[in-house]
């Protein structure tokens, strides 16, 4: 039985296919630190975009627009407790 040899052009190709799926996979890292971050004590944090308009772009894209609406319903629940707490305080006027 003969032994195998390693073709140049076979581990070219795979070198090149991995650095293909880095380089296009940078952008989902990113993201991904970046979500892990976000907590309600920065409610204005989005995540950052790649440059390309494709699928990773659209999604950011979606979680950011879904941070926003969050942000928006916080934002009420914080002025709907203070203007609660207000009312509570303040007596009514006769």
């Amino acid at each position: 039985m003969a032994p195998i040899r390693a073709r140049p052009d076979v581990l070219i190709d795979a070198l090149g296919a991995y650095l293909l799926a880095a380089a296009a996979l940078r952008p989902v890292e990113r993201m991904r630190i970046r979500a892990a971050g976000i907590s309600a004590t920065d409610p204005h944090a989005r995540l950052p975009l790649p440059l390309a308009r494709d699928e990773i772009r659209y999604l950011g894209t979606t979680f950011n627009d879904l941070l926003q609406r969050l942000q928006d319903a916080l934002e009420r629940e914080r002025q709907f407790v203070s203007d609660a707490g207000h009312e509570l305080r303040t007596p009514l006027a006769s």
